[in-house]
């Protein structure tokens, strides 16, 4: 007991010393993240039409949307140009349509992801069940016998 306390004694004088800091800079790979630097004015300005245009675009698509009946494929790209778009403009939580979009959109989301975790929880429990299904068990002594003398 008194070993244990005094380990516990020094544990805790040892963590109210002061932390050195590194003055190194940590190396991160840009393997994952990328090139990173500083977006130029040019840059911005660009991204800022962008935007403005997908806000343009979503505006037109809706009110073609809701004052014609679209149908076939015409119809369905236009609607499912909007549904991303929906993602991508400045919220408008006052448009039925936008919110119809969202919802959508995300539910679209979870969908996808479920059902990939559900595929990848379940291909162990198929590929198993097929192998088996492809290869029969072979029997034991036991059973031969048991076979052999009442005859399945």
């Amino acid at each position: 007991m008194p070993a244990a306390m005094r380990l516990c004694a020094r544990a805790l004088r040892r963590t109210q010393q002061p932390a050195v800091a590194s003055t190194q800079q940590r190396w991160v790979s840009t393997r994952w993240f990328g090139k990173t630097r500083a977006t130029t004015a040019e840059e911005l300005k660009d991204l800022a039409r962008a935007a403005e245009m997908k806000e343009e675009l979503y505006n037109t698509i809706s009110d073609i949307t809701a004052k014609y009946k679209v149908r076939g494929k015409t119809g369905r790209d236009n609607r499912l140009l909007l549904e991303r778009l929906s993602m991508q403009v400045e919220p408008r939580p006052n448009d039925p349509y936008w919110r119809s979009c969202l919802r959508t959109e995300i539910t679209n989301h979870i969908l996808i992801t479920v059902g990939s975790c559900s595929l990848i929880s379940m291909a162990p429990f198929a590929v198993s069940s097929l192998i088996t299904a492809l290869t029969p068990r072979k029997k034991n002594l036991l059973e031969q016998w048991w076979d052999a003398v009442f005859g399945n």
